[in-house]
């Protein structure tokens, strides 16, 4: 079985920023220099949102114009945020997906901006022991995402350690808090997935279908940072 529940919560990087989706300049040469990193237009002052759960590894002022800057460990990868006006969040502190850790700045005089020319914040992605590599194809910055269109559909009596994922996100998320945590899509299982889809707007079934995909992603952005960080401790447990 392909991982469908893992991708639904663990795949692909969401935008820590919102709302926000135009890129101003993308990773690449840029005049005789490299830019290691993509830029996103956005206000002064907007708010920075962990994209995933991790540990901060460096905060403060940064060198090379790239002002306040935030960088955070994560499982398997790591980022790094530059022109931030405000920071948050402290070296070596624990922080989980959706938790706002800073402000974004804005111009050459505003606190934190670097040597930016604009109200914009500059995202760096490193895999594994890779330098900088493009962050682009990993976060999802559209807003309106188009649902896949085929995939392997997940359904009851079906058995895998995706399946206990994706309970965490049931019970947790308020569709049954008494489910028992296991690999097992049973009864109760489906009724959770058909309350789920019922508040989603799709027809009730209880089948898990690619297309559940994005709805789910949002869905859990929405959450409160306590309800995703008991599903982030139930699926790392």
């Amino acid at each position: 079985m392909k991982d469908l529940i893992r991708k639904i919560l663990l795949e692909s990087i969401p935008n820590p920023v919102p709302g926000n989706r135009d890129i101003t300049s993308p990773f690449g040469p840029r005049g005789d220099k490299q830019h290691y990193g993509m830029d996103i237009s956005v206000s002064c002052g907007t708010k920075l949102k962990a994209p995933a759960s991790g540990t901060v590894m460096e905060v403060g002022q940064s060198d090379g114009g790239c002002g306040g800057s935030i960088r955070i460990q994560h499982d398997g990868f790591q980022t790094r945020y530059c022109h931030l006006q405000r920071i948050y969040v402290n070296q070596n502190e624990k922080v989980f997906q959706g938790e706002v850790i800073g402000l974004t700045g804005g111009g050459k005089d505003v606190e934190g901006a670097g040597t930016s020319t604009g109200c914009h914040l500059h995202i760096e992605l490193k895999k594994g022991n890779s330098g900088p590599i493009d962050p682009e194809p990993y976060f999802n910055l559209d807003q309106n995402p188009a649902p896949p269109t085929d995939g392997e559909k997940i359904v009851k009596g079906d058995n895998s350690a995706e399946i206990k994922t994706f309970k965490c996100f049931l019970k947790h998320g308020g569709y049954d808090e008494t489910l028992e945590i296991n690999n097992s899509f049973d009864n109760k299982t489906e009724a959770a997935v058909k309350k789920l889809q019922g508040e989603l707007g799709l027809q009730q079934n209880g089948v898990i279908t690619p297309n559940m995909i994005p709805l789910i992603k949002d869905k859990i952005q929405s959450l409160s940072s306590s309800v995703r960080r008991k599903i982030q401790n139930c699926y790392n447990s």
